[in-house]
């Protein structure tokens, strides 16, 4: 879904939350991959519930703890534009990132995604999106998302969605904004365009999200005990 009611959706991520916290399950973990094929309305999520023990996956997860109970929310140590843009650094605390399958795109700060958008060169819509001349993809910069130390980069082909009207293809930035208030510091919102590249784990448990590489995850999967 679009983030077109933002309060109302960020309500509906707590409720899943507590959706989760009530549901009696022998597994304690649950994974999710998303996919797509060229635009983000074809976005495609598998979700499988299953258990670490031994399996050799495991290792490669990095795990961060949930900061808030209520949301899958986290740590995010610093948000990097190829070296000439940096968002979080300043704060002792860096910011926070609520990871949502129920959201498209990648969502932050108005200042800070205004400032994202100006360097990528995206022009707004009179909707509130973002265009970004296709051409110009393959030379956009690498943007990158610190968590616990590790960092996940998304290039231009990775974060940029194309969609196809009237037989012409328009690109659209994957990125928007959102002001979240939270006591923790800024909020940003880890969507589809941040998920469709790595493999994400949802622990109850032990309350905590691990992401790893979507391929170390596709090339081991029958070693996942569904």
């Amino acid at each position: 879904m679009w983030l077109s009611g933002k309060q109302d959706h960020y309500r509906r991520m707590a409720g899943g939350w507590q959706e989760d916290a009530q549901r009696k399950t022998e597994a304690r973990v649950a994974g999710s991959q998303c996919g797509r094929d060229t635009g983000w309305s074809g976005t495609k999520k598998r979700a499988a519930v299953w258990r670490c023990g031994r399996n050799p996956i495991c290792s490669s997860i990095n795990w961060a703890p949930v900061t808030q109970k209520g949301y899958w929310q986290i740590r995010l140590d610093a948000v990097k534009v190829q070296g000439a843009l940096s968002f979080c650094y300043r704060s002792t605390k860096g910011c926070q990132a609520i990871v949502d399958t129920g959201t498209s795109l990648i969502s932050g700060p108005a200042r800070e995604v205004l400032l994202l958008q100006q360097f990528i060169g995206a022009t707004p819509t009179a909707v509130g999106e973002y265009l970004i001349d296709c051409v110009r993809i393959s030379s956009l910069p690498v943007v990158s998302f610190l968590i616990n130390n590790v960092e996940y980069s998304l290039t231009g082909e990775q974060y940029i969605r194309r969609e196809t009207l009237n037989n012409k293809e328009i690109c659209f930035s994957g990125f928007q904004s959102i002001d979240i208030p939270s006591p923790a510091g800024s909020v940003w919102i880890l969507g589809d365009v941040f998920l469709s590249q790595f493999y994400s784990i949802y622990d109850r448990g032990h309350n905590q999200v691990g992401l790893s590489d979507n391929q170390a995850h596709l090339s081991g999967r029958s070693q996942i005990s569904v």
